[in-house]
């Protein structure tokens, strides 16, 4: 059975895991969020715009890795997600608030 577009949507906006295979073994992932997706793509701005020589890339490789060493913070949110803040909303605040009894 074809899904469809609003099924598949559905899937993703409410996070429902999928089975990604390798080789033999079969690994259940959620699909990543807006926020995961902003995360990475903030992270991955950051990286350096250089050209590799195709002929040494290995070399090449080697000699600017200090450089590009948000890759790797960009491969952790890539697989845990991005963290959430502790930090609440100001919405948040206003709709946590206690009432004010020292009103005359």
């Amino acid at each position: 059975m074809k899904k469809t577009i609003e099924t598949k949507a559905a899937d993703t906006i409410l996070e429902k895991p999928k089975g990604v295979t390798i080789g033999a073994k079969t690994y259940t992932v959620a699909p990543p969020t807006v926020r995961t997706l902003i995360e990475a793509s903030k992270l991955i701005a950051q990286l350096p715009a250089i050209k590799l020589d195709t002929g040494n890339v290995l070399m090449e490789s080697m000699a600017i890795a200090k450089d590009c060493e948000i890759m790797g913070e960009i491969l952790a949110v890539l697989i845990m997600g991005a963290k959430t803040q502790k930090k609440q909303s100001i919405l948040g605040k206003l709709l946590n608030r206690k009432p004010d009894n020292t009103q005359k």
